[in-house]
C-alpha cells in the first residue's frame, strides 16, 4: 500500500531491487547447495576410496585437510581479486577450474596425486561457491535481515547433503568413485558456473573510513576480533574432525555403511532447517540465547556417538544427526552475524576472510589428526573425546567473543 503513493519510476525501481535481491537468494541457496555436496561428499569418498585403492585413512584425510588449508590461505587472496575485477567473471573462472579439478581427480591413481589435485588445485578453486565469497556479496547488497539473508544461502548446503550423498554413495555403488567425481564436476560447471555468471551482481569496492582506516572493525572491537577468529578455528576444527570421519566411525563400531550414509543424510536435512531457523531467531533474539542452543546440540551429538561404545546401535543414536545439525550447522550464519555487527560494507569480506583463514586451519587439523589419532590407536574413541572437548572450548570462546561485541559496539549491524 505504501509504495502505491509513489511515483511509477520508484515503484519500479523498488521493484527491481526486491527481484534482484530475490534472483541472489535463489542463486546463493543453489552455490551453497552445491558447495555442501562437494565438501560433505569426502565422508563417502574416505572409505569408498580406501577400499578401491588400499590408500590408508590418514592419508586420504591428509588431502581433505590439505584442501581446507588451501581454501583458507586463498581466502584473503580472493577477496583481494573480489574488490578489483569484476567478481563474476572471477567466480565463474574458478567455477571452470573447480569442475576440470574434480574430473582429473576422479582418474588419479596414487595418494600424492590425489593430494595434489584435491587439496591444492580443487582447494583454491572452491572459492566458487563457497560461503566466504556468497557471504561478501551479499554483505555489499543487503542492509536489512543480513542473518536471515545468509541463512537462507547457507541452507542450501544442508538441504543438498540430506538429498546428494544418499545418491552419490548409489552412483559409487554401481559406477564407482569416478563416476561421482564426475557427476560433482558437472554440477560445478554447469551450475556454479552458470550463476556465478548470470546471477550474482559484483562486490562493490568501499572506502576508507573517516580515520583513514581500513579493513578492521572500530576502537575497541579489536579484541572481539581475535576471540571471534580463535572460535571460528576451534568449531571449524571439532566440527570436520566429526564431518569427516563420521562414516568410518560408524562404521568401526558395526553400522553398515549404507546406514550410515542415511544417518550423515539426515543430519544434513537436520542442518537444512536449523540454518533457515537460527538466520530468523539470530536477527530477532541475538547471538547469545543461540549459543547456548548450539552447545547443547553439540552435547547431544557427542552423546549420541559415544553410545555406540556401551553396544550395538540404539535409540542414542538418533540424536546423533539432529545435534550436530543444530551444535555446528550455523556455524557460518552465526560466525558472519558476529563479524558483520563489527564491520560492514565490502569491509565485512576482508575481516571475514581472516575469520575465514582461521576457520581452514581448523578443516585442516580436524579430519587428520582425528584420523591420525584413529589409525595409531586403534579406534576413534579418545579421538572423540577430544574432538567433544574442542567443541566445549569453541563455544565457550564464541560467547566472550560475542559478549565483548555486544558490549562494545552495541550489537550493530547488518
Amino acid at each position: 500500500m505504501a509504495d502505491a503513493a509513489l511515483p511509477s519510476h520508484t515503484q519500479a525501481r523498488r521493484a527491481r531491487v526486491r527481484w534482484h535481491g530475490r534472483l541472489m537468494l535463489a542463486a546463493g541457496f543453489a552455490l551453497m547447495a552445491v558447495s555442501g555436496l562437494v565438501w560433505n561428499s569426502f565422508s563417502v569418498f574416505l572409505v569408498a576410496l580406501s577400499a578401491e585403492h588400499g590408500w590408508s585413512r590418514t592419508g586420504l584425510s591428509a588431502g581433505f585437510s590439505t584442501l581446507a588449508l588451501t581454501n583458507a590461505v586463498s581466502a584473503p587472496a580472493i577477496g583481494w581479486l573480489m574488490l578489483r575485477v569484476d567478481s563474476r567473471l572471477l567466480l565463474g573462472g574458478l567455477s571452470v577450474a573447480a569442475a576440470a579439478a574434480l574430473l582429473a581427480v576422479a582418474f588419479v591413481e596414487s595418494l600424492p596425486a590425489f593430494v595434489l589435485l584435491y587439496g591444492l588445485v580443487l582447494g583454491f578453486t572452491l572459492h566458487a561457491c563457497s560461503s566466504y565469497a556468497i557471504f561478501s556479496v551479499l554483505a555489499c547488497h543487503i542492509r536489512r535481515r543480513l542473518a536471515s539473508a545468509m541463512a537462507v544461502v547457507d541452507s542450501g548446503a544442508g538441504l543438498a547433503v540430506f538429498l546428494g550423498l544418499p545418491l552419490l554413495q548409489w552412483v559409487i555403488d554401481r559406477g564407482g568413485t569416478r563416476m561421482a567425481f564426475a557427476l560433482l564436476a558437472g554440477l560445478m560447471l554447469v551450475v556454479c558456473g552458470g550463476l556465478n555468471l548470470l546471477a550474482l551482481r559484483p562486490l562493490r569496492r568501499g572506502k576508507a573510513g573517516a580515520d583513514g582506516r581500513r579493513f578492521w572493525p572500530a576502537k575497541g572491537l579489536a579484541r572481539p576480533v581475535l576471540l571471534l577468529a580463535l572460535a571460528y578455528g576451534l568449531g571449524s576444527l571439532a566440527y570436520h574432525g566429526f564431518l569427516s570421519q563420521q562414516i568410518a566411525l560408524m562404521e568401526e563400531r558395526s553400522v553398515p555403511v549404507d546406514v550410515a550414509v542415511w544417518i550423515a543424510s539426515t543430519a544434513g536435512l537436520a542442518t537444512f532447517a536449523w540454518r533457515l531457523s537460527s538466520g530468523l531467531l539470530a536477527d530477532r533474539v541475538g547471538l547469545l540465547p543461540l549459543v547456548l542452543a548450539c552447545l547443547l546440540g553439540a552435547a547431544a551429538a557427542v552423546a549420541g556417538l559415544a553410545s555406540l561404545w556401551a553396544g550395538p546401535a540404539g535409540p542414542l543414536l538418533s540424536l546423533y544427526p539432529f545435534g550436530l545439525a543444530i551444535g555446528f550447522g550455523a556455524q557460518a550464519v552465526l560466525l558472519a552475524s558476529a563479524t558483520r555487527a563489527m564491520v560492514s560494507g565490502p569491509d565485512f569480506g576482508l575481516v571475514f576472510g581472516m575469520m575465514r583463514f582461521c576457520a581452514g586451519l581448523g578443516m585442516f587439523a580436524g579430519p587428520i589428526l582425528t584420523a591420525a589419532l584413529a589409525d595409531a590407536l586403534g579406534g576413534y574413541g579418545l579421538p572423540l573425546a577430544a574432538l567433544a572437548a574442542l567443541a566445549l572450548l569453541h563455544f565457550t570462546t564464541f560467547a566472550a567473543a560475542a559478549w565483548r561485541a555486544e558490549g562494545v559496539g552495541g550489537g550493530r549491524g547488518g
